[in-house]
């Protein structure tokens, strides 16, 4: 939770602003991306061309302009209305002959806008309508005669990638809508430049494994231009195939929604079917949408995205809204979510092998050899160990190449094995400190039992063989203190001639050093806990990432907090079963010796695990987009491989058993 939370306030910094933490995981693991054309690809600041206007029915260039400027609202500041409006050579003074009696505004379904006006000195009632060109060329009454030469003529605009607005007028007086005889005025070219950036960025978008489809409303000439001017692929289709009488399977509109670079003349409904297909195939989809009619399907959407001036019902329904128009911003916040994706995978790592450590370590001291360790040392080892991973948040990572996904099976054989190598290094050295005389060797205190029960052999042999059990000690509830355990081992209790008195004797010293042993096991435990976190922090060996410095300082502050724990004890707390008694210097860089000793194989067990399991030995993430694993949050739980560059501009192929042809011609506007 953390490390989404500080990524969220990153991704705000980036004008990504997250409504819903968990499509910070779902943003890295996207791999397709459906975006807008208008205002998200282009700079949605139309222009026209006056010399390009087409008339029909024996209108003037500049009626259709005046029609079409009567039929705008400019106070809703709707990029078209205010395009036509600040296009009309008498914008200022329009207002003065006509005044406007209702409006019918533009929806995605009708595609058109209605102005009812009277002219202030006649009373003449007229009508003015624009909209989708195949939509008002329908109202016209003698819509077959002028046919041939529209129809040439918004195919000419769309191969220029123009959009062509229709414009039509009715002066049937104040009569239903139904009972008038409208008549087409003429076409407005309008241009929509894309954005300088937007082809850089979706080729950048590609390099980071995701498929990004424009969506479109426009014909389907007018996003293959634009595709040609962005210079990316422009295998785009027309949403016919949607349609119940297409012929097709539903699994062959599955395949070609797949394989498709976008989609053209696309309604509201086409966006939602187009996202819900796309998650059939184990896609995980992103969708752009600034409207009403987007809100479905940037709900649907794995990862819904508002894009800038988005409306409130299309920000409720995001997971993510961005705050700067264009397609780059998005880039932006894939690859931070992607750098916090990192940090959450190297957080579950780390914190599923420091679980293991803990519960197999003082497991087996428990059960093997019936030694203690207070509850009160494991919450200092685990706050000392919470403050340090909570950096990891503000860590260092390199975002991956593709999209990302919980490989469970690869984190928990990573941390697992990494923990129970640990759990061996701990319990290796207490078995040594405390079944053997070997730290003698080295000149060290002596911390073992072996060498107290053969003290109490030697000293009381009247009592008989192993007459003492270090097993059978009574602990007292206060720790018995003592100046010199030493003295106390070779004087007083030698001199004890009554058994009970001591075994009592040998057990106080027994409950010194298991006391003074804790401290030592205290500090290995807690140094090659923490430095776990550089080996699951990269893929690599951990020298050749740097870790931020805020890491670095957690550790080292957070180490040598428990190396003066260790060293300087409890006095003896909380009981003498389990006393917490400071150790010595030379235990001290004993166990520092021995974590790095046991530190240094880490990388290339890390590293064998993930070859066993993916045959693979790059220290670089994958290429591959995604293989079968499970991904916390997507519905299906699994994904397939993304499809490639030569997949999407696939023209002939087979689906279900089925041959098509999908046709490379551009679709023509005709058969109206």
């Amino acid at each position: 939770s953390v490390t989404m939370a500080l990524g969220a306030m990153t991704l705000a910094r980036k004008d990504a602003i997250v409504t819903r933490l968990t499509a910070i995981e779902e943003l890295a693991s996207m791999d397709i991306l459906c975006s807008d054309k208008t205002g998200t690809l282009t700079l949605n600041k139309l222009s026209i061309d006056p010399i390009t206007i087409f008339t029909v029915n024996g209108y003037q260039q500049k009626d259709v302009l005046i029609d079409g400027a009567l039929a705008a609202r400019i106070e809703n500041n709707e990029p078209i209305d205010l395009c036509v409006h600040d296009n009309c050579p008498e914008k200022d003074s329009i207002w003065e002959d006509y005044e406007l009696l209702h409006y019918v505004p533009f929806d995605p379904v009708n595609k058109r806008t209605i102005a009812k006006l009277k002219h202030k000195r006649t009373g003449k009632i007229i009508r003015t309508c624009k909209g989708a060109p195949w939509v008002v060329y329908e109202m016209d009454v003698n819509r077959d005669e002028i046919a041939g030469t529209v129809k040439a003529k918004i195919n000419e605009f769309a191969s220029r990638g123009y959009r062509a607005l229709g414009v039509a007028r009715a002066e049937d007086g104040d009569v239903e809508l139904d009972q008038l005889k409208w008549k087409m005025v003429g076409l407005i070219p309008l241009f929509d430049p894309p954005r300088v950036d937007s082809g850089d960025t979706i080729r950048e978008a590609n390099r980071l494994g995701i498929d990004v489809k424009m969506i479109t409303g426009d014909q389907l000439a007018i996003g293959v231009e634009t595709c040609r001017q962005l210079g990316i692929p422009s295998d785009i289709s027309t949403t016919e195939f949607f349609s119940y009488n297409s012929g097709k399977s539903s699994d062959q509109i599955d395949e070609l929604v797949e394989q498709c670079d976008g989609f053209a003349e696309v309604f509201p409904e086409h966006k939602y079917e187009i996202v819900k297909r796309l998650q059939q195939r184990d896609h995980v989809v992103g969708m752009t949408g600034d409207g009403v009619n987007d809100a479905p399907a940037l709900k649907k959407a794995d990862i819904g995205i508002a894009v800038d001036d988005a409306t409130d019902a299309a920000r409720a329904a995001s997971d993510i809204v961005l705050r700067s128009p264009g397609l780059s911003v998005i880039i932006d916040a894939i690859i931070a979510s992607r750098m916090i994706f990192q940090r959450m995978k190297n957080y579950a790592i780390y914190s599923i092998a420091m679980t293991v450590r803990i519960v197999f370590t003082f497991g087996l001291l428990t059960t093997l050899y019936n030694w203690y360790f207070p509850a009160i040392i494991i919450v200092i080892l685990a706050v000392l160990n919470d403050g340090t991973v909570m950096t990891i948040a503000k860590d260092n990572v390199k975002p991956s190449p593709q999209p990302d996904s919980w490989n469970l099976r690869e984190v928990f054989s990573t941390a697992i094995v990494l923990g129970l190598w640990l759990t061996v290094s701990t319990v290796v050295i207490f078995h040594i400190a405390y079944r053997t005389t070997a730290m003698t060797e080295l000149h060290l205190e002596d911390y073992s039992v072996v060498s107290l029960m053969d003290a109490a052999n030697a000293a009381h042999p009247k009592f008989g063989l192993d007459w003492w059990d270090a097993n059978k000690c009574v602990w007292p509830q206060t720790f018995h203190k003592s100046d010199d355990f030493t003295k106390m081992l070779n004087t007083t209790c030698a001199a004890l001639t009554e058994p009970t008195a001591a075994a009592e004797c040998y057990c106080d010293v027994l409950a010194d050093r298991q006391a003074k042993l804790r401290g030592f096991v205290y500090i290995t435990v807690s140094v090659t806990g923490q430095a776990t976190i550089f080996i699951t922090r990269t893929r690599r060996f951990f020298w050749e990432d740097k870790p931020a410095n805020i890491v670095m300082f957690a550790f080292f502050f957070a180490q040598l907090v428990a190396t003066i724990i260790g060293k300087v004890g409890f006095n003896g707390y909380p009981s003498s079963r389990a006393a917490f008694e400071g150790c010595s210097w030379g235990y001290v860089a004993l166990a520092w010796v021995w974590s790095a000793i046991w530190f240094a194989p880490m990388d290339l067990i890390k590293m064998f695990v993930r070859y066993c399991l993916t045959h693979d030995l790059s220290m670089t993430y994958n290429r591959t987009a995604f293989t079968t694993t499970i991904n916390a949050g997507h519905p299906s739980g699994r994904y397939s491989r993304a499809a490639t560059a030569p997949h999407r501009a696939l023209r002939y192929g087979s689906v279900g058993g089925a041959s098509f042809r999908r046709s490379s011609k551009l679709r023509t506007f005709s058969g109206m």
